[in-house]
């Protein structure tokens, strides 16, 4: 069996690679195989004393609308109070037309993140191997000040800093937006290349795709065969930053398109804030923005 990682607003786990997310919340996942829900995650910050059998009780609820009143609280298996030792955990069990559920309520008073985890078992055999797995590799916060993001086919590792405000995930496009104070960080990733790129160059896709006008001087832009990048300033003067009487905005940003032939993938990446943009930062959010 092969598997991938998934890394999405501070949680961690390794996933089978047969397994596809099926749904995205800011801090949800439902994954599914040949379309049937094989688990589901969701988790949040605590703040204040946490009550796992307050969770339970929400469940329980919200399960009784969809599979009866057939959720329960039953012993941690033994092999899953082995691995989640870090955590403390409440399991708890259903079944509803030919499926059971097995899953956990976990907290971790380091990071204060409250997290339930479930698995959808037709075949209990299989699905016990696989849930012990994907628990083993299960994190709910990160070391340092980096944190990863990887789901579908993209990875980034984006300071710990910056907060996710705006995601999309559509078949050919996908656009993740991150702040931190007055800094915007945007990526980007289109497919396929050789589609897109067939009746231009790439210099006229970032061109197209941002809206902005290459054509007309600004400084600093680099165009190679497979990247294209450049950067703006605001006007030095105030008579040249007013626009019908109104001051506008100061806006530094700093674009990187580049394409990669072999994955037949265009990344793209976008700084900007309302001061002048360190390129060694720009650079490093580049180098840690890949396909995978």
């Amino acid at each position: 069996m092969h598997w991938r990682e998934i890394a999405w607003n501070g949680v961690r786990c390794e996933t089978p690679d047969s397994w596809d997310v099926v749904k995205i919340g800011p801090r949800y996942l439902m994954f599914a195989e040949k379309s049937e829900p094989v688990m589901e995650v969701k988790w949040g910050q605590i703040k204040g004393k946490f009550s796992h059998q307050s969770h339970l009780r929400r469940l329980a609820a919200q399960h009784r609308k969809k599979f009866g009143n057939t959720l329960k609280e039953v012993p941690l298996p033994p092999d899953w109070k082995r691995i989640l030792s870090g955590f403390s955990s409440v399991a708890f069990s259903w079944h509803s037309h030919g499926t059971n559920g097995l899953g956990a309520v976990l907290y971790c008073s380091t990071c204060k993140t409250a997290t339930l985890i479930q698995f959808f078992r037709r075949d209990p055999n299989q699905a016990t191997a696989i849930a012990l797995d994907i628990l083993t590799s299960f994190r709910d916060h990160y070391q340092g000040d980096r944190v990863t993001w990887a789901l579908f086919d993209i990875r980034a590792t984006l300071p710990a800093a910056f907060e996710l405000i705006k995601y999309r995930f559509d078949a050919g496009h996908y656009e993740l937006i991150f702040s931190r104070k007055k800094q915007k960080i945007t990526l980007w990733r289109w497919v396929p290349a050789s589609v897109l790129l067939q009746n231009r160059n790439l210099k006229e896709f970032a061109s197209m795709v941002t809206r902005f006008d290459l054509k007309k001087p600004i400084p600093a832009v680099k165009a190679a065969i497979d990247s294209v990048e450049w950067s703006t300033s605001p006007p030095n003067t105030w008579g040249s930053r007013l626009r019908g009487g109104e001051l506008i905005n100061q806006v530094y940003t700093c674009y990187r398109f580049w394409r990669l032939a072999e994955k037949n993938r265009i990344l793209g990446v976008k700084i900007e804030g309302n001061r002048s943009i360190d390129f060694m930062f720009f650079d490093g959010i580049c180098a840690g923005y890949e396909t995978v």
